[in-house]
């Protein structure tokens, strides 16, 4: 039998081998997320953990929906400036040289350069006052890919670095 090391409840998280990344976009404004999670099938439902306190939290609730913009490698240090500023300050499509993308369903626009774009409805809100994060649950409206991408092309966070499935691509700033 081996022996198990104790950890805090803060650290119990670093035991999830890895969070997808994504560049939500909620009105005009996009912004990196890591906390996010398929929470149905039927109807196909997506939740995102957001700070109340966030710039994204009060567009979402604004337009009562988001679209979740599934970068690739190649985006990394878009990832990094979209999630090192706000959108209340300055124009991060600009700042980290993303295309606002038209979308079909909803009317938050999404990114062009990510190769995978899901377009949601704001379904819910689990308001969680005692946590860092409420979670926005959004029902999944339509969806676009470019031709021969695949989900295992989208990043990954876990422990500080952006990955692939298998390798590491960029760390975290």
């Amino acid at each position: 039998m081996t022996s198990k090391q104790p950890m805090t409840a803060e650290k119990a998280r670093d035991l999830f081998p890895c969070f997808p990344v994504a560049l939500v976009t909620a009105g005009d404004n996009v912004a990196s997320f890591g906390l996010m999670h398929v929470f149905s099938f039927k109807p196909p439902i997506i939740g995102i953990g957001v700070r109340r306190t966030r710039y994204t939290y009060e567009m979402i609730e604004k337009n009562k929906d988001f679209g979740i913009n599934l970068p690739g490698k190649d985006l990394v240090e878009a990832v990094n400036i979209c999630g090192r500023k706000s959108g209340r300050d300055v124009d991060k499509f600009q700042l980290a040289g993303l295309t606002r993308m038209a979308p079909s369903e909803i009317n938050s626009v999404l990114v062009e350069e990510c190769p995978m774009n899901i377009e949601c409805k704001l379904h819910r809100k689990i308001e969680m006052p005692e946590a860092s994060h409420d979670w926005l649950l959004g029902e999944i409206v339509t969806a676009h890919k470019n031709e021969g991408a695949v989900p295992e092309d989208a990043l990954l966070y876990w422990n500080q670095m952006y990955r692939l499935i298998g390798d590491a691509v960029g760390k975290r700033e």
